[in-house]
């Protein structure tokens, strides 16, 4: 099975759910009714969407779905997001090294509505797979934990043939122990003070990585990567 189309994909997602779980709007009609107003670029509000759901002879009111966002169980979304990873997976078979760039943004929004609870932040941590386009499984981060400790759960979002990428906040030797304790392929940037040795070797708790360097004479910009 090939997915060529967003409403082939919608299709696909939505084929198991159930249409007789909830006597008024059941699971399968109530995903449809999210990726609606997601991929539908011409709808700008939630009254905008139900406005047309109900002229296309979907009864259903705002006011039920409202309250079904309230009570639902999320996770409905997380296997649908699980079992697209998966698709996409058999799709692209392993047969050669893919770069996998990982990295962690603050999700300003979801700070906001979190800021009673006492978290002072939201960040989404994952990585993008370079073959398939798609995201590996996804890190949410209520707090101010740094990103240097996500390290093992990293090396699980990666494909057997991954090669994870990083920027200089998430090097450390601690980031670094954990890739080669799974013996994990990685390329992360480090500042450049840090120091090797004449090898161009750096000794961590679990072994040594190597320091590849390069850069640019004339602009006098280098890099070091531990890989």
């Amino acid at each position: 099975m090939k997915l060529n189309s967003f409403p082939g994909i919608v299709k696909f997602l939505l084929k198991d759910l159930s249409p007789n779980d909830y006597p008024v709007l059941n699971s399968c009609l109530f995903c449809s009714i999210w990726f609606t107003g997601i991929l539908d670029k011409g709808i700008n509000s939630l009254r905008d969407l139900f406005y047309q759901l109900n002229h296309a002879g979907i009864k259903v009111d705002l006011s039920t779905f409202s309250k079904a966002n309230r009570t639902r169980d999320p996770q409905i979304f997380m296997r649908l997001y699980h079992k697209l990873l998966r698709y996409i997976e058999e799709a692209h078979p392993e047969k050669k090294l893919v770069l996998c760039p990982f990295d962690a943004t603050v999700i300003p929004l979801m700070s906001k509505l979190f800021w009673l609870q006492g978290y002072r932040q939201v960040k989404l941590i994952t990585t993008l797979n370079q073959d398939t386009k798609s995201t590996g499984y996804l890190i949410v981060n209520l707090g101010q934990e740094h990103e240097i400790n996500f390290g093992e759960d990293i090396v699980k979002m990666l494909p057997e043939n991954g090669v994870a990428v990083g920027d200089r906040g998430f090097y450390s030797h601690k980031v670094f122990d954990k890739f080669i304790e799974n013996d994990a392929l990685f390329i992360i940037r480090i500042k450049s003070n840090w120091k090797w040795d004449e090898n161009y070797r750096i000794t961590t708790g679990r072994g040594k990585v190597r320091v590849v360097c390069f850069g640019n004479f004339q602009q006098k910009v280098d890099y070091s990567n531990p890989t």
